[in-house]
């Protein structure tokens, strides 16, 4: 079985590449070939790289908005037709909604390839803005999940968004965790390697610095609470394009000694923050699933998370964790407030998650899942074909 997976990629790191990764390598180590063609601006990448067995073609693209779009849908569809030729490939997976979906919608349109998207954000619909080219662009994703052969989402609001849309076959499954890499490990440890007090109440995010993300939200809600927990740190692992306006804010409100905006750090060193905490939020606006709450849970920490969209697919209120309503910095700082002065409840919180993530959320459940919505499609389009001739 030959798959091309259209999709931003490594070195990229969120939720979408990594789930990019992880189908690829499956692919390439049980099911067949994987072919991973993707855009990057960064010219310094190689345009062809082979990584864990799987080939990565990045083609390059413009940093210019319109420029960008037009020029990056052209290039793309005009590299995966002619790979296609060379390649035969049984089945194309684009992930996530966007240029890579309108692309694969194309060429399943020109070529008869089956087609399955893999939505991965929180609010499909969001970010169309109400001109010319948003217009076109909602027209374009309309008419991609219609066309789509199975349209797979991460969580239950996700489906009923996809549904709304006009997919017609349509398959939750999560994403995964390396359960090899994610787990509890030493808080203490962990603690005096980066020169960290035990007696310190460390809350961890994880989270690109977007509004979308509402990491300024839980920054408020520690200035509502330093009075009441003087040893109290937050540590936030991300960057984007609102970090200025996040300094800004921690500097009105004198959080400069309790917050750290580390910005990107390498995946693999996610870990050791993780276990260092007391607790992790995620405080998203809007959520597909959220990823690092589940590395969160896997490493034995407490988790609190928005009331939004997938978030709510993975916790349960006061059962393995606590959600609040997003945007309301006072609710999350009682929930914070509760959490880190009730050990037993955090006791609780860590055992239902670990069980939670061991039920539901491993890589090596969730991807022969994915064989099977691959061996359905390419098995559909062998009968086809021959009930035709």
């Amino acid at each position: 079985m030959k798959i091309a997976i259209l999709s931003s990629y490594y070195p990229l790191i969120g939720g979408a590449e990594v789930f990019a990764q992880e189908v690829a390598e499956y692919v390439a180590t049980k099911v067949g070939e994987a072919d991973v063609i993707t855009l990057h601006p960064d010219k310094s990448l190689s345009k062809f790289e082979l990584i864990n067995n799987v080939t990565v073609h990045r083609i390059g693209v413009s940093r210019i908005g319109y420029l960008r779009f037009l020029g990056g849908f052209l290039r793309l569809l005009w590299h995966v037709l002619k790979l296609n030729k060379a390649r035969n490939y049984d089945l194309i997976h684009s992930v996530q909604d966007g240029i890579f979906c309108y692309v694969g919608t194309c060429v399943k349109r020109l070529t008869g390839r089956p087609h399955l998207i893999t939505i991965q954000g929180g609010n499909i619909s969001a970010g169309f803005k109400n001109d010319l080219s948003g217009k076109i662009l909602c027209k374009l994703q309309k008419w991609s999940f219609k066309n789509a052969d199975w349209v797979h989402v991460i969580s239950r609001s996700l489906a009923q968004e996809s549904e709304r849309l006009g997919a017609k076959n349509i398959a939750v499954l999560p994403n995964g965790i390396n359960s090899r890499l994610f787990k509890p490990m030493d808080k203490e440890k962990i603690r005096r390697k980066y020169s960290l007090s035990p007696k310190e109440k460390i809350v961890v995010s994880v989270a690109r610095l977007a509004p979308v993300k509402g990491v300024d939200c839980l920054i408020r809600a520690i200035g509502l609470l330093v009075e009441n927990i003087s040893a109290l740190r937050l540590i936030v692992i991300g960057d984007g394009k609102q970090r200025m306006e996040l300094e800004q804010l921690i500097d009105q409100l004198h959080l400069n000694n309790k917050v750290q905006l580390l910005g990107f750090i390498p995946h693999e060193q996610i870990l050791e923050y993780l276990n260092m905490a007391d607790v992790f939020v995620l405080p998203s606006r809007h959520e597909g699933l959220g990823i690092a709450l589940i590395e969160a849970m896997a490493c034995g920490i407490p988790v609190i998370g928005s009331n939004v969209d997938g978030i709510v697919d993975l916790i349960e209120h006061e059962k393995n964790g606590i959600l609040f309503p997003p945007n309301d910095e006072k609710e999350l700082a009682r929930a914070l407030d509760k959490l880190l002065q009730d050990e037993n409840l955090r006791r609780a919180f860590i055992e239902e998650g670990l069980e939670k993530v061991k039920e539901n959320f491993l890589w090596s459940s969730i991807l022969p899942k994915i064989e099977d919505i691959y061996t359905e499609l390419v098995q559909d389009k062998k009968e086809a074909k021959a009930f035709k001739s």
